[in-house]
């Protein structure tokens, strides 16, 4: 998750990113490429539609109702607020990812 902090502080200076490494962000932090309609792509991530089912207000703006993040390429690069919302939900993910360790660490003891 380390490298994930570095790319979401970019994404939140920059205009734009080319999509290769947008996708490779995606793909390295547990999202899978699930479909592609033109220059629409849609990610999905387990973790993600689980709790986006418990609690729909955590996620509400940043994802479909299903759990899905759509990500849309122009030319070879993806705009500003694609990126701010993935850099959101990337940060949100972490959080998630924290606080189960958190308490499966807490039930161990």
């Amino acid at each position: 998750m380390v490298s994930a902090k570095k790319d979401i502080e970019r994404w939140k200076r920059v205009k734009e990113e080319r999509f290769g490494r947008v996708e490779a962000v995606l793909s390295r932090n547990g999202f899978a490429r699930k479909s592609t309609r033109g220059s629409h792509f849609v990610f999905r991530n387990r973790t993600i539609e689980k709790y986006c089912k418990v609690l729909p207000e955590y996620f509400l703006r940043d994802v479909c109702p299903d759990g899905s993040l759509v990500i849309v390429q122009h030319g070879n690069s993806v705009k500003r607020c694609y990126l701010l919302r993935a850099a959101g939900i990337l940060e949100k993910l972490a959080e998630i990812m924290e606080l189960e360790e958190k308490i499966l660490s807490g039930q161990a003891a």
